[in-house]
């Protein structure tokens, strides 16, 4: 039975762990011993070798974000090539696509430089698996969109460091009134709340709020310190749903979709 609306709490802590273990998987160092020592032909992506002040971990990122990125999907190529003979084609195919369409951040020539680095090193590509293999087939012909999202998470995450914190009482602090999952991902709307009530749904993905490009919940907060409750902001969304197709075979549809949300009060989520 569908459940009724009642204030529910909101999970900052979860949700800031979740945000901060996405993020360390991106920028992870590569491991040593793990085809080469260190991070074999990063000069080839960050010729400055932008660096990374102890302490303030949000600087040069975005060059290392790129690096690791790459060099993740050379790997993930060359494994697949020897361990998924069967994909063989569809791996070749999705690597040009790559390299010749995806070069908003890696030039070209910088993924061919950087497949040459790692291949001389002459160490064998650390395993993957099957689903790996389908991922870069996957994510080959949206590889900018995927750095492009990585980059802007970064960013967010960087920004709610250093902006100061929204000390207002609780009474005053605006929210979307929805439980979040990672990113930007909605968990619950409770039927009939006030954002039910506005069209968000369960699993509806977060775009953009008030105009603001968001992708974690970080940036959502960012936008709402700026509003009080009972304002209204668009909220922007992606939403997948599932269709039945002619012969009956189901297919997964997405929509963007726009909604004019009233906020509420912390209090209220809090059930104070």
């Amino acid at each position: 039975m569908a459940r009724q609306w009642t204030p529910q709490p909101t999970r900052p802590q979860r949700l800031l762990l979740v945000l901060a273990g996405l993020l360390a998987a991106q920028v992870a160092p590569a491991q040593d011993g793990a085809r080469g020592e260190g991070l074999v032909g990063y000069d080839i992506i960050d010729p400055q070798r932008s660096a990374v002040p102890e302490g303030v971990p949000e600087l040069g990122v975005a060059a290392r974000m790129r690096y690791y990125a790459a060099r993740d999907m050379i790997d993930t190529r060359d494994a697949c090539l020897q361990g998924a003979p069967d994909l063989r084609g569809r791996i070749e195919q999705a690597y040009q696509q790559l390299i010749t369409r995806q070069v908003k951040h890696v030039p070209g020539r910088q993924w061919q430089a950087l497949a040459a680095a790692v291949e001389a090193n002459g160490d064998a590509p650390p395993p993957r698996t099957r689903t790996d293999c389908a991922r870069f087939i996957s994510l080959a012909s949206g590889f900018d969109a995927y750095l492009d999202r990585m980059l802007l998470a970064q960013s967010d995450l960087a920004q709610a460091a250093a902006a100061a914190p929204d000390d207002r009482p609780e009474g005053l602090r605006a929210m979307l009134g929805v439980t979040m999952e990672a990113g930007t991902l909605i968990g619950e709307v409770v039927l009939d709340s006030p954002a039910y009530r506005a069209g968000l749904r369960d699993h509806d993905l977060v775009l953009a709020v008030d105009g603001t490009p968001v992708t974690t919940v970080l940036a959502i907060g960012r936008v709402l310190a700026r509003h009080e409750p009972e304002d209204r902001v668009a909220v922007t969304v992606r939403r997948f749903e599932v269709g039945l197709t002619e012969g009956a075979a189901s297919q997964v549809f997405e929509r963007e979709l726009t909604f004019d949300v009233p906020l509420v009060a912390l209090s209220v989520m809090r059930g104070r």
